[in-house]
């Protein structure tokens, strides 16, 4: 498997299969030093996508804000990202990541506020 285009990796990055082809979104890192040599750390908005070990990874940049350490789960040919953090704060927004004939689409889900036991019905 072909390395991603970054000499120091990525953390807490998001990951899944979308129709076949490996995606990985987001993460942060300490490009230019150590955190204990006084380095800041970097969030990222690039996704990464491997539709096969010939072709390589190509980098895309699509999605809304740089994050990582959120959850990802894929589900129905698409990767469902959710919350995250960057250097300011932590989100609870979803974004569905899927990859169709060599494009990456991107989806926004609705922001729901609503904290009762069933969720409101533009929610589900």
């Amino acid at each position: 498997m072909p390395s991603l285009p970054d000499k120091e990796g990525f953390a807490g990055m998001f990951a899944g299969v979308s129709n076949g082809t490996l995606l990985v979104a987001g993460g942060a890192n300490f490009p230019d030093k150590r955190p204990w040599e006084g380095g800041k750390k970097i969030w990222y908005d690039s996704v990464f996508a491997l539709e096969s070990a010939e072709r390589g990874v190509e980098e895309r940049r699509s999605v809304a804000r740089a994050l990582a350490y959120g959850v990802s789960v894929t589900h129905n040919n698409g990767i469902v990202c959710v919350g995250g953090s960057d250097i300011e704060r932590h989100y609870a927004d979803t974004v569905r990541l899927e990859w169709k004939q060599g494009k990456l689409v991107t989806t926004d889900f609705p922001r729901c506020r609503n904290r009762s036991p069933t969720p409101p019905e533009r929610c589900r």
